[in-house]
């Protein structure tokens, strides 16, 4: 029996005792001696071997999911190359992604019509959010000379002869239409007046039988500002350059004048008026007709009435007949084309040009210019094919228009003389001075047609 309190011997002197009293060597389990596999595996160095293999293992499963980590984290596209289908595809695909990202930038800022309170202002534009401009390269606005021709030159495009503001688009942020340029400079200025309301835009009484005795008496008072005063005056001022309207609605004076709001399309009068050089000195005269009115003078003396009915002569005792002749008995548009007299120009004259529309309908018309000494192309009726009245050289945009309107009349009188426009140049106040003391006009007699 075991013991195991205080005072007992330990267990192993109790073994001792069992035994015999002497003390034996102390007895353990014996290890197994290995089978012949581990001893082979111990002799080659498998121990080590299998340690190598289990850590160049750990690493390649690391390096494997370094490599996955670093391909996906940018793909890129490559596009088919090599002239194949697949490749035209993906190049017409990408290029009509980048279209379409072009068309995003640059959305075009709807045009507004603009008036400004003074007549002598220059053409107030609405503001525009800066993101949506697609500003120059500073190279193209600083390498070219000027602002004008570098980096802000022709912007925006028109063509053909639409209505009203949206005839030709923007030249320098001007507006241009079939009435000249509205708030542009380097014309002939003009303003359009309605005879149906006073300065103040208070509706007045009109009568368009009496259309033509209001137009006469400011022409006969030499075009004095008092004796239109108490009529309505749009406040953008236009510019002549040259007038070739088709048939339009008769709104579109005043829509061009950018006062359709105000203006009803009837009792409506354009005044152009400056000092204008010809390209040469010599015997010239206008040719022309406008649906209702047309008239020009010069330095205050009639030398052409082309509209639809009398107009210079009306209430005259003596009547002008060669301010008003038949041009070739050739119709144009919706009437007929009158010549007015000779005319010797020298050097600087003043010029003044009416336009207007008297009971509402249609308007429309031209002005044509002849040099006595020129020799022009004729149309196989013997009338010959003659250039527009033209101040300021005519741009590409121009041309267009003149074009456009060229065909438009070739079954009628023949067209327009487009390749040799004589320019005339608009003038200078000094200029209207030196005009005072040295007339340049002599009035020739009519020699036919």
């Amino acid at each position: 029996m075991h013991t195991s309190g205080p005072g007992a011997p330990p267990i192993l002197l109790q073994q001792q005792a069992i035994v015999g009293g002497a003390l034996p060597t102390t007895l353990y389990d014996q290890p197994k001696p290995p089978g012949a596999f581990r001893k082979y595996w111990n002799k080659i160095g498998g121990g080590s071997f299998l340690v190598s293999l289990l850590i160049h293992v750990g690493l390649l499963v690391a390096a494997y999911f370094m490599v996955q980590t670093i391909v996906q984290e940018k793909k890129v596209d490559f596009l088919p190359g090599g002239g194949s289908k697949a490749g035209q595809d993906a190049s017409q695909q990408l290029s009509q992604q980048i279209r379409n990202k072009k068309q995003t930038l640059n959305k075009s800022i709807p045009m507004r019509k603009v008036v400004s309170s003074s007549v002598n202002a220059a053409i107030s534009l609405p503001d525009m959010p800066m993101d949506s401009l697609d500003m120059p390269e500073m190279s193209s606005v600083m390498g070219a000379g000027s602002m004008g021709s570098g980096g802000f030159g022709n912007s925006g495009a028109g063509g053909g002869f639409g209505s009203g503001i949206g005839t030709g688009g923007m030249k320098g942020f001007v507006a241009r239409t079939v009435f000249g340029n509205l708030g542009g400079t380097g014309g002939v200025p003009g303003v359009l007046y309605d005879f149906k309301q006073d300065r103040k835009g208070k509706p007045q009484p009109y009568n368009a039988n009496g259309y033509f005795q209001l137009v006469k008496a400011f022409a006969d008072k030499k075009f004095s500002a008092t004796e239109m005063k108490g009529y309505f005056q749009a406040p953008q001022q236009m510019n002549f350059t040259f007038l070739a309207v088709p048939l339009l609605a008769a709104e579109e004076g005043p829509k061009a004048f950018a006062v359709e709001k105000d203006v009803q399309p009837r009792g409506w009068l354009v005044h152009y008026t400056g000092m204008v050089t010809p390209p040469e000195n010599g015997e010239w005269r206008f040719i022309g007709y406008f649906d209702d009115l047309l008239a020009v003078y010069i330095n205050g003396e009639p030398v052409l009435d082309a509209s639809r009915d009398d107009l210079v002569n009306l209430g005259e005792s003596k009547p002008d007949m060669d301010l008003r002749q038949p041009w070739g008995g050739r119709g144009v548009l919706n009437g007929k084309c009158m010549v007015g007299k000779w005319v010797n120009l020298n050097g600087h004259f003043k010029i003044d040009i009416l336009v207007g529309e008297r009971p509402g309908g249609q308007v429309g018309g031209l002005l044509l210019v002849e040099n006595r000494k020129e020799k022009y192309k004729k149309t196989d009726y013997d009338l010959p094919i003659l250039p527009l009245f033209t101040v300021g050289k005519p741009d590409k945009e121009d041309m267009e228009r003149m074009r456009a309107f060229s065909e438009k009349i070739t079954g009628q009188i023949g067209g327009l003389e487009l390749k040799n426009i004589p320019i005339f140049t608009a003038g200078t106040v000094a200029d209207r001075a030196r005009s005072m003391l040295n007339p340049g006009i002599g009035l020739l007699p009519a020699r036919g047609n």
